[in-house]
């Protein structure tokens, strides 16, 4: 019943199979699934979900009272202040978001994110939008592959996402507590996404540095993933 999907992307054939409803809510519910369940397979850290998604909302926020863009700021102020307050104690393992929270955050940005690039599609490129949501999303893409790869179940959970694998690296190495190492590793991988919105911003309107952007921060990835599974953890 919602009018809501995505219109474009900037490739052209693909939009003018866009301009057809049904696939156009066919594949927004694609791309809304694909981050509500790689919002999923992140939870486990402390702050990271949490982090991530504040970091994205603060970016969106911000650039839009910059540039005057069209954004529900209402629902976007609503949402950052939620996100603020779950930080502070899930930084301190006090409250987590849970499987439930994931989901609800995740789809919540999701929905004003297609606002965002559909109202303001001719200033800030959809690929501003794909950097922004870029984790989730290869997270999910990626494991998929992988399990495939080790002829495993795609739908079987299992320990060896990046986070988790850094995850381990540190608690072998650093002689800190549990809890302390979780958050650790959370703040690492915000930090993380946050230089990549930091550069995302720098070119919100420039699709082929932004996809080029989109390609160094899956390489990124890649390479770090290798290079941890490969240790002797």
């Amino acid at each position: 019943i919602s009018p809501t999907y995505i219109y474009s992307i900037r490739l052209e054939f693909f939009d003018y199979y866009l301009q057809n409803s049904y696939f156009g809510y066919f594949f927004t519910l694609l791309c809304l699934t694909i981050l509500i369940n790689g919002s999923n397979f992140m939870d486990g850290l402390n702050i990271f979900v949490v982090g991530y998604f504040l970091i994205v909302t603060y970016t969106i926020l911000h650039l839009s009272n910059d540039l005057s863009l069209d954004l529900n700021f209402y629902l976007v102020k609503i949402v950052l202040t939620a996100l603020l307050v779950i930080f502070v104690f899930n930084f301190f393992g006090m409250l987590f978001l849970g499987d439930s929270g994931a989901y609800l955050v995740s789809f919540v940005l999701g929905y004003v994110l297609i606002h965002f690039s559909n109202d303001n599609n001719e200033v800030v490129s959809p690929y501003f939008t794909a950097c922004m949501l870029w984790y989730p999303a290869y997270e999910n893409l990626f494991s998929i592959i992988r399990k495939k790869f080790n002829k495993k179940s795609a739908t079987k959970a299992d320990k060896t996402h990046l986070h988790q694998l850094l995850y381990i690296l540190f608690r072998n190495k650093l002689p800190y507590s549990d809890k302390v190492i979780n958050t650790l590793t959370g703040c690492i991988l915000v930090f993380f996404n946050l230089l990549i919105l930091i550069i995302a911003v720098k070119f919100f309107n420039n699709s082929k540095n932004l996809i080029l952007l989109l390609l160094v921060s899956v390489m990124s990835y890649n390479s770090t993933y290798y290079y941890l599974k490969k240790l002797p953890i």
